[in-house]
C-alpha cells in the first residue's frame, strides 16, 4: 500500500467511493492521472480488491499518492469507523466526495435493519458526506453518481416494489 501524503505539498484530496471496479475505478484512475500531487482516496468494501486498484492506478499513473480504505456504505458502522480513522489522521482537507458505490439488487435486510439497495446507494453515502463536513475544504464538492435502474428497463424483468415509484 502507498504511504500516507503530506499536508503541506498535495494539489487535493479526492475521495471516491466503490473506487475497485467498474466506474469508479475509471473516475479515480482519470483524477490520479491529472497530478501526482493529487490524493486519491479509493474507499472499497473489499480491501483485497481495493489494494489491487490501489496498485493498477499507482502503476498505471504514476501518482503514488493513492490510498485504499475500507469503507462499506450498506453498513453505518463502517461509515462511522472510517469517518472515525480520517478524522484521527493529520489529513489534509477533502476537496471532492464521489458517492459512486451502488448495488442494484440484494437479499435481506442489512444488519442496520435497511433495504440493502437503499443502505448503499443512499443511507452510506448521507452519514458519510454529513459526517466528513468538517473535513472538507470550504471549495469541496460531493458529487453523486446514480443510475436508472430504479426504473425497470423493459417489460421482460419484474422488479417488485418499482410501481410504487411511478
Amino acid at each position: 500500500m502507498n504511504p500516507p501524503f503530506g499536508t503541506s505539498d498535495c494539489d487535493g484530496v479526492v475521495l471516491v467511493t466503490g473506487a475497485n471496479s467498474g466506474l469508479g475505478f475509471a473516475t479515480a484512475r482519470i483524477i490520479a492521472s491529472r497530478s501526482a500531487r493529487s490524493a486519491v482516496i479509493l474507499a472499497c468494501r473489499n480491501m483485497a480488491k481495493g489494494v489491487e486498484a490501489e496498485r493498477a492506478i499507482t502503476e498505471a499513473t504514476g501518482n503514488t499518492r493513492v490510498r485504499a480504505m475500507r469503507l462499506d456504505v450498506s453498513s453505518m458502522s463502517s461509515v462511522r469507523e472510517f469517518v472515525a480513522q480520517w478524522v484521527t489522521q493529520p489529513e489534509p482537507p477533502i476537496d471532492a466526495v464521489i458517492c459512486n458505490a451502488g448495488i442494484a439488487g440484494g437479499s435481506g435486510p442489512t444488519a442496520d435493519g435497511f433495504d440493502p439497495v437503499f443502505a448503499t446507494n443512499h443511507l452510506g453515502h448521507f452519514l458519510l458526506t454529513n459526517s466528513l463536513l468538517n473535513s472538507m475544504s470550504p471549495t469541496a464538492r460531493v458529487i453523486s453518481v446514480s443510475s436508472d435502474m430504479h426504473q425497470p428497463p423493459g417489460p421482460r424483468l419484474t422488479w417488485l416494489g418499482a410501481e410504487a415509484l411511478a
